[in-house]
């Protein structure tokens, strides 16, 4: 049996991301690089970075654990949303913690990111941000999911908001966690 890695979740709710875009493009809302090829293991390596061997083990495992099946008429990984949703507000944070670091130049992340960042009416003074030498907000260091997770939420404002909700969860307290959870449901489940 193999376990989930942190890459699984990035690929996971690049996924997701995919599915949305796709959407919106059927509904004329949205126009954008080609879904199918988006969906390719290359495409996938290009938009988020990890490497081809990486996505192939990563889709072999989430197939595996029953996070995503095939869907019938494309062939391509489906995300089991109910499932990934569970894992990640009830597992993610023991299996993946994050503790806030140091001072460093960086992408802000949970509330800190800019389509979170005005959800809490007090959320401190803390801010959280992925290292990166393109960043440029100041915050405590957080480790992403996975290392290239800085650039592949630049490209896509969707993953970019998974991603600092995953984060929120990871870090907050109990009311942004709470926060979190509910726009991730409101996200994840309502589709």
């Amino acid at each position: 049996m193999m376990g989930i890695k942190s890459q699984d979740v990035v690929v996971l709710l690049k996924l997701i991301s995919l599915q949305e875009q796709e959407q919106s493009e059927a509904e004329g809302s949205e126009k954008n690089i080609s879904v199918e090829s988006s969906h390719s293991v290359r495409g996938l390596e290009s938009l988020l970075g990890i490497s081809k061997t990486e996505i192939n083990a990563s889709l072999k495992r989430i197939l595996s654990m029953g996070m995503a099946i095939r869907d019938h008429s494309t062939d391509r990984p489906k995300v089991n949303r109910r499932n990934l949703y569970n894992f990640i507000i009830h597992g993610l944070k023991f299996v993946f913690p994050a503790a806030p670091g140091a001072m460093t130049r960086g992408i802000p992340t949970a509330f800190a990111a800019p389509m979170l960042k005005n959800l809490l009416s007090s959320g401190g003074n803390y801010v959280y941000v992925w290292p990166s030498a393109t960043g440029r907000d100041i915050g405590q260091a957080v480790q992403p999911l996975f290392k290239s997770v800085p650039e592949a939420a630049e490209k896509d404002a969707r993953l970019y908001e998974y991603l600092a909700l995953v984060d929120a969860i990871r870090l907050g307290n109990q009311r942004e966690t709470g926060l979190a959870k509910d726009r991730l449901s409101d996200r994840l489940l309502a589709k």
